[in-house]
């Protein structure tokens, strides 16, 4: 074989793995694009969770502001509970857009 084959050869060589590589990173930018995206549809669901969770919270502080001293330990109770709700939600919420 001459030098100037062997020369073709391995420019030829070292192209093919140029294009494998390249459609791996496209490959891999495609798929990250789709989790992206798929991330973006989590958070918005997540999110109208936490919106629920916020209307849910405010309706029974508005409950308690108007609750009578002999309702107020039923009520102080479900407004504890949907404020541990509503930050489990907005802890998840937080934590899914980290990871």
């Amino acid at each position: 074989m001459q030098k100037h084959e062997r020369r073709q050869e391995w420019i030829d060589d070292l192209n093919r793995k140029l294009t494998e590589w390249n459609e791996k990173l496209d490959s891999l930018e495609s798929k990250s694009e789709l989790k992206q995206e798929e991330a973006r549809a989590k958070l918005r669901l997540k999110r109208a969770e936490l919106d629920a969770r916020r209307a849910e919270l405010k309706s029974r502080l508005a409950d308690a502001k108007s609750a009578a001293s002999d309702g107020w330990e039923r009520t102080s109770s479900e407004l504890e509970q949907a404020w541990d709700e509503f930050q489990r939600t907005a802890k998840d919420v937080v934590g899914s857009v980290r990871d």
